[in-house]
Protein backbone atom coordinates (compact mmCIF):
# COMPACT_ATOMS: atom_id res chain seq x y z
CA UNK A 1 0.00 0.00 0.00
CA UNK A 2 2.20 2.83 -1.27
CA UNK A 3 -0.49 5.47 -0.74
CA UNK A 4 -1.22 4.65 2.89
CA UNK A 5 -1.56 7.78 5.00
CA UNK A 6 -0.50 7.82 8.62
CA UNK A 7 2.14 5.87 10.48
CA UNK A 8 2.84 2.15 10.58
CA UNK A 9 1.96 0.78 13.99
CA UNK A 10 3.41 -2.48 15.29
CA UNK A 11 1.71 -4.25 18.21
CA UNK A 12 2.10 -7.64 19.86
CA UNK A 13 -0.56 -10.13 18.88
CA UNK A 14 -2.08 -10.62 22.32
CA UNK A 15 -5.55 -10.96 23.79
CA UNK A 16 -6.96 -8.24 26.03
CA UNK A 17 -6.72 -10.40 29.18
CA UNK A 18 -2.96 -10.67 28.63
CA UNK A 19 -2.20 -6.97 28.11
CA UNK A 20 0.90 -6.11 30.11
CA UNK A 21 1.95 -9.72 30.67
CA UNK A 22 5.24 -11.11 29.41
CA UNK A 23 4.37 -13.10 26.30
CA UNK A 24 6.38 -14.33 23.34
CA UNK A 25 4.77 -11.64 21.19
CA UNK A 26 6.24 -8.91 23.43
CA UNK A 27 9.68 -10.47 22.98
CA UNK A 28 9.22 -10.26 19.22
CA UNK A 29 8.21 -6.63 19.64
CA UNK A 30 11.55 -5.81 21.25
CA UNK A 31 13.37 -7.07 18.15
CA UNK A 32 11.59 -4.43 16.08
CA UNK A 33 13.64 -1.76 17.80
CA UNK A 34 16.84 -3.05 16.19
CA UNK A 35 18.58 -1.19 13.38
CA UNK A 36 17.54 -3.94 10.96
CA UNK A 37 13.99 -2.58 10.73
CA UNK A 38 15.38 0.71 9.46
CA UNK A 39 17.13 -0.99 6.55
CA UNK A 40 13.90 -2.09 4.84
CA UNK A 41 12.62 0.29 2.17
CA UNK A 42 9.08 -0.09 3.49
CA UNK A 43 10.07 1.49 6.82
CA UNK A 44 13.20 3.52 6.10
CA UNK A 45 11.51 6.88 5.56
CA UNK A 46 8.17 6.14 7.20
CA UNK A 47 6.92 6.87 10.66
CA UNK A 48 6.87 3.66 12.71
CA UNK A 49 5.27 3.41 16.13
CA UNK A 50 5.93 0.36 18.31
CA UNK A 51 3.19 -0.20 20.89
CA UNK A 52 3.59 -2.18 24.11
CA UNK A 53 0.01 -3.45 23.82
CA UNK A 54 -2.89 -2.88 21.40
CA UNK A 55 -4.45 -0.73 24.14
CA UNK A 56 -2.04 2.07 23.17
CA UNK A 57 -3.92 2.40 19.87
CA UNK A 58 -6.96 3.92 21.57
CA UNK A 59 -5.02 7.20 21.73
CA UNK A 60 -3.59 6.95 18.20
CA UNK A 61 -6.29 5.35 16.08
CA UNK A 62 -6.68 8.45 13.88
CA UNK A 63 -3.00 8.25 12.92
CA UNK A 64 -2.83 4.52 12.12
CA UNK A 65 -2.02 4.05 8.44
CA UNK A 66 -1.44 0.32 8.68
CA UNK A 67 -1.19 -2.10 11.55
CA UNK A 68 1.20 -5.03 11.99
CA UNK A 69 0.37 -7.58 14.70
CA UNK A 70 3.45 -9.53 15.67
CA UNK A 71 3.96 -12.96 17.26
CA UNK A 72 6.36 -15.89 17.09
CA UNK A 73 3.66 -18.54 16.67
CA UNK A 74 0.02 -18.64 15.64
CA UNK A 75 -1.79 -21.87 16.46
CA UNK A 76 -5.56 -22.15 16.36
CA UNK A 77 -5.97 -18.43 15.70
CA UNK A 78 -7.93 -17.97 18.92
CA UNK A 79 -5.61 -15.30 20.36
CA UNK A 80 -5.64 -13.43 17.06
CA UNK A 81 -9.43 -13.40 17.02
CA UNK A 82 -9.55 -12.08 20.58
CA UNK A 83 -7.09 -9.34 19.64
CA UNK A 84 -9.10 -8.42 16.52
CA UNK A 85 -12.27 -8.28 18.61
CA UNK A 86 -10.61 -5.78 20.94
CA UNK A 87 -9.40 -3.67 18.01
CA UNK A 88 -12.89 -3.67 16.57
CA UNK A 89 -14.13 -2.09 19.80
CA UNK A 90 -11.68 0.73 19.11
CA UNK A 91 -13.03 1.11 15.59
CA UNK A 92 -9.93 -0.45 14.01
CA UNK A 93 -10.82 -3.13 11.48
CA UNK A 94 -9.35 -4.64 8.34
CA UNK A 95 -12.08 -2.86 6.40
CA UNK A 96 -10.76 0.60 7.20
CA UNK A 97 -7.05 0.00 7.93
CA UNK A 98 -4.62 -2.38 6.19
CA UNK A 99 -3.85 -5.00 8.81
CA UNK A 100 -1.32 -7.82 8.87
CA UNK A 101 -0.24 -10.64 11.17
CA UNK A 102 3.49 -11.40 10.99
CA UNK A 103 4.82 -14.51 12.67
CA UNK A 104 7.64 -17.05 12.49
CA UNK A 105 5.45 -20.17 12.49
CA UNK A 106 1.72 -20.58 11.95
CA UNK A 107 -0.70 -23.45 11.75
CA UNK A 108 -2.44 -23.50 8.39
CA UNK A 109 -5.86 -23.78 10.07
CA UNK A 110 -5.27 -20.67 12.19
CA UNK A 111 -3.93 -18.75 9.21
CA UNK A 112 -7.04 -19.48 7.15
CA UNK A 113 -9.26 -18.40 10.03
CA UNK A 114 -7.46 -15.07 10.36
CA UNK A 115 -7.32 -14.38 6.63
CA UNK A 116 -11.05 -15.06 6.51
CA UNK A 117 -11.36 -11.82 8.50
CA UNK A 118 -9.55 -9.87 5.80
CA UNK A 119 -6.20 -9.83 7.63
CA UNK A 120 -3.16 -11.02 5.67
CA UNK A 121 -0.83 -13.45 7.44
CA UNK A 122 2.89 -13.54 6.69
CA UNK A 123 4.79 -16.48 8.15
CA UNK A 124 8.17 -18.09 7.54
CA UNK A 125 6.78 -21.57 8.19
CA UNK A 126 3.23 -22.89 7.74
CA UNK A 127 2.41 -26.14 9.53
CA UNK A 128 -0.40 -28.59 8.88
CA UNK A 129 -1.99 -30.85 11.49
CA UNK A 130 0.40 -33.54 12.66
CA UNK A 131 -1.99 -36.46 12.11
CA UNK A 132 -5.14 -35.41 10.24
CA UNK A 133 -3.24 -33.61 7.46
CA UNK A 134 -0.28 -35.97 7.33
CA UNK A 135 -1.69 -39.46 6.95
CA UNK A 136 -4.15 -40.87 4.44
CA UNK A 137 -7.87 -40.77 5.27
CA UNK A 138 -7.74 -44.52 5.91
CA UNK A 139 -4.90 -44.20 8.44
CA UNK A 140 -6.05 -41.10 10.33
CA UNK A 141 -8.71 -42.74 12.61
CA UNK A 142 -6.25 -45.36 13.83
CA UNK A 143 -3.49 -42.82 14.47
CA UNK A 144 -5.86 -40.55 16.37
CA UNK A 145 -7.06 -43.51 18.44
CA UNK A 146 -3.47 -44.30 19.49
CA UNK A 147 -2.88 -40.68 20.50
CA UNK A 148 -6.17 -40.66 22.38
CA UNK A 149 -5.08 -43.68 24.44
CA UNK A 150 -1.78 -41.95 25.25
CA UNK A 151 -3.61 -38.79 26.33
CA UNK A 152 -5.90 -40.77 28.60
CA UNK A 153 -2.83 -42.12 30.39
CA UNK A 154 -1.60 -38.53 30.78
CA UNK A 155 -5.06 -37.39 31.93
CA UNK A 156 -5.20 -34.63 29.34
CA UNK A 157 -8.09 -32.22 29.83
CA UNK A 158 -10.73 -32.06 27.11
CA UNK A 159 -9.72 -28.60 25.87
CA UNK A 160 -6.09 -29.72 25.42
CA UNK A 161 -6.77 -32.99 23.58
CA UNK A 162 -4.60 -33.27 20.46
CA UNK A 163 -3.27 -29.83 21.38
CA UNK A 164 -5.31 -26.74 22.26
CA UNK A 165 -8.49 -26.66 20.17
CA UNK A 166 -7.25 -29.86 18.50
CA UNK A 167 -4.49 -28.04 16.63
CA UNK A 168 -2.41 -31.23 16.32
CA UNK A 169 0.70 -29.07 16.28
CA UNK A 170 4.29 -30.29 16.28
CA UNK A 171 6.05 -27.08 17.25
CA UNK A 172 8.46 -26.21 20.05
CA UNK A 173 9.57 -22.60 20.45
CA UNK A 174 11.33 -21.02 23.45
CA UNK A 175 8.28 -22.35 25.29
CA UNK A 176 6.29 -25.19 23.78
CA UNK A 177 2.84 -24.00 22.65
CA UNK A 178 -0.06 -25.89 24.20
CA UNK A 179 -1.27 -26.36 20.61
CA UNK A 180 1.35 -29.10 20.36
CA UNK A 181 0.29 -32.65 21.17
CA UNK A 182 0.35 -32.89 25.01
CA UNK A 183 2.48 -36.03 24.91
CA UNK A 184 5.44 -33.75 24.09
CA UNK A 185 5.01 -31.30 26.99
CA UNK A 186 2.62 -32.61 29.67
CA UNK A 187 3.95 -34.07 32.92
CA UNK A 188 1.24 -35.24 35.33
CA UNK A 189 3.19 -37.70 37.41
CA UNK A 190 6.48 -37.50 39.29
CA UNK A 191 7.90 -40.23 37.11
CA UNK A 192 6.75 -38.79 33.77
CA UNK A 193 9.30 -36.86 31.73
CA UNK A 194 8.30 -34.81 28.70
CA UNK A 195 10.93 -33.75 26.13
CA UNK A 196 9.58 -30.17 25.93
CA UNK A 197 7.84 -29.59 29.30
CA UNK A 198 5.63 -26.59 30.08
CA UNK A 199 6.51 -26.62 33.77
CA UNK A 200 5.17 -23.92 36.08
CA UNK A 201 8.03 -24.05 38.59
CA UNK A 202 9.71 -21.13 36.81
CA UNK A 203 7.67 -17.93 36.95
CA UNK A 204 8.20 -14.38 35.75
CA UNK A 205 7.16 -11.77 38.32
CA UNK A 206 6.17 -8.21 37.58
CA UNK A 207 5.78 -5.40 40.09
CA UNK A 208 2.02 -6.04 40.13
CA UNK A 209 2.45 -9.75 40.94
CA UNK A 210 2.16 -11.00 44.49
CA UNK A 211 3.35 -14.53 43.81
Amino acid sequence: ETNVKGATYICPLVSEVNFGKTKSSTFMLYLCQSIMLRTFDEFQNKQVRICETPKVLQHHKDNVGRLILLDDYVGSGETAMECLTYLEKLGITAENIPMYVVTIVTQEEGMKWIEGQGVRVYSDTIRKKGISDYYSSEEVPGKLAVMERIEKLLRVEEKERFGHLQSESLVSMIRTPNNTFPVYWMENQKTSKAPFPRKKNVKFLGIDKEE
